[in-house]
């Protein structure tokens, strides 16, 4: 009767150790699988704010950097006229002056118009410099105005247009500096034709003024050396070892051009013109600089096209960059989340499979521990019972349980074994003593008929009947005895159906 309630607990106990197991393995996988996740991610994230960056980048160049090239060369341009206005201040000079002032400022409206109102504010990269620029040019108005009232000094005058120039070249330098090493290999030639093309832009002021005022101070003829030097620097070494194939080959056609053999023939004899004193300062100018405009204004094109194709192929290439980069993020994303679906899918096969498994090592492990009490108490009350035909069969299947499956079917079979060669043993000896006690029985029992047929031959002899029935009697108490120990041997005992004949009554003695 409590055979059911006691099945039902294991059963319970093991449906909870299993529920268990299969929590645990949940909770690793659930583990493993976020970790997975949040690596993804982690790395997906850091790929994106790359591609991000590189995108608000080329935006910025684009419409900050690129929209304030007309600015730029409008300033190089104003800072010259300016010059020559403040040396020689006639009406032409303040008339070109005025033109390209016109010029400057719709390079001002553009670049504010791009960079400020054009450009979101989530685009707004590197914006401090941007805000550099502003501040500038918020200095414009004023430094026309001392231009045009000739108050104040000439180099302060085209000094500011020099700081603003400066300040637009560090905003280019900053742009630069994107989050991709390429990338930032290929702005070193960009930023180096800028500083070039500057340093071009002040030897062609400072020539400007000299030919206005018929002579060049000591500090104009330093300051022609200084920007000769760094513009040669700029072409030499940061220049021409980085520029693409098709940008190196416009290069290198400028400079074996006449317009740049020109311009080396100038800059060669301004700095080796013989000075007036020993302050350095060059009273007549060398007959050289009437070629400097001839070849300046085609060398200033040349090396223009030259700056936009480079801001244009590094912001194009910014953009490819980001789109490579954000192709790489959709597709990491996706063969990373079909690698984590695919893990998912595999470790919920192998929990089911080790589940299910488990659940057969319990099933054997109740059904041994249930059948093994009645296979004792069967061998315990003599039935044969088959030892191979008892032990569970196995699965057949080779994994991590298979031994410990194994060492269950193992376990039961020596556990029906043992009882079984003792019961064995047990019938075996109780057959030999029934068969022994069999025998002695037969020869009681032949005894008994002997005592019989001698008491039938004797009976007239009272003294020798009554030895014989004291025989008889002793003999009958040995049969007794043979019959309970063939009993408990278990043997056949010898039934009795027919009628036995009763003995003949025994003779009284005769009275002395």
């Amino acid at each position: 009767m409590t055979t059911t309630p006691r099945r039902h607990q294991r059963a319970g106990r093991a449906r909870t150790r299993l529920f268990s197991v299969r929590a645990r393995l949940v909770l690793v996988t659930t583990i493993a699988v976020t970790a997975l996740v949040a690596l993804v991610a982690v790395n997906s994230a850091r790929d994106w704010e790359q591609q991000d960056a590189l995108r608000r980048d080329s935006t910025t160049g684009e419409l900050g950097g690129e929209a304030s090239l007309p600015l730029f060369v409008g300033a190089q341009a104003e800072r010259r006229l300016t010059g020559v206005y403040l040396a020689d201040p006639t009406k032409a000079n303040r008339a070109a002056l005025e033109k390209q002032r016109a010029v400057t400022d719709e390079g001002v409206a553009s670049f504010r118009h791009l960079s400020g109102s054009e450009l979101e504010v989530v685009q707004r990269h590197k914006w401090s410099y941007v805000q550099r620029v502003y501040r500038e040019l918020d200095g414009l108005a004023r430094v026309r105005a001392q231009a045009d009232d000739r108050a104040g000094n000439s180099d302060d005058v085209t000094g500011y247009y020099t700081g603003l120039l400066v300040t637009m070249i560090e905003f280019y330098q900053a742009l630069s500096a994107m989050d991709d090493a390429q990338l930032t290999a290929e702005t070193r030639a960009l930023v180096g034709l800028f500083w070039a093309s500057e340093g071009l832009s002040q030897q062609d002021m400072l020539i400007a003024q000299a030919r206005a005022r018929g002579r060049m101070s000591a500090g104009e003829r330093v300051a022609f050396a200084e920007a000769y030097g760094t513009q040669r620097v700029m072409y030499e070494r940061w220049i021409a070892p980085y520029l693409p194939a098709p940008d190196k080959a416009a290069y290198e056609r400028i400079v074996a051009g006449d317009a740049w053999k020109t311009k080396e023939k100038v800059e060669e004899a301004l700095i080796s013109a013989p000075t007036a004193d020993a302050s350095g300062a060059v009273e007549e100018l060398p007959r050289e600089l009437e070629r400097w405009d001839g070849s300046y204004g085609p060398l200033a094109q040349q090396l223009g096209a030259l700056n936009l194709a480079r801001t244009q192929g590094l912001l194009a290439h910014g953009y490819e960059r980001a789109d490579e980069v954000r192709d790489q993020v959709v597709w990491q994303i996706a063969l990373s989340l079909t690698a984590v679906l695919l893990i998912a899918f595999l470790i919920i096969g192998v929990i089911r499979s080790v589940t299910r498994r488990l659940r057969a090592m319990q099933s054997l492990a109740e059904d041994t521990a249930e059948r093994l009490p009645e296979l004792v108490g069967r061998l315990q009350q003599g039935h044969h019972v088959e030892a191979a035909g008892e032990i569970p069969r196995l699965s057949g299947r080779r994994d991590e349980f298979t031994g410990v499956e194994r060492g269950l079917a193992t376990a039961l079979a020596m556990t029906i074994e043992m009882p079984a060669r003792q019961a064995a043993d047990r019938r075996g000896f109780a057959g030999f003593v029934g068969a022994t006690t069999a025998r002695a029985l037969n020869l009681v029992n032949g005894q008994l008929d002997t005592l019989g047929r001698l008491q039938l031959k004797y009976q007239q002899d009272t003294a020798v009947v009554g030895d014989l029935i004291d025989v008889d009697h002793r003999g009958s108490q040995a049969r007794r005895h043979l019959d309970n120990l063939l009993s408990l041997a278990g043997a056949d005992q010898q039934t009795y159906t027919e009628p036995n004949r009763m003995p003949p009554p025994r003779p009284t003695p005769p009275r002395v």
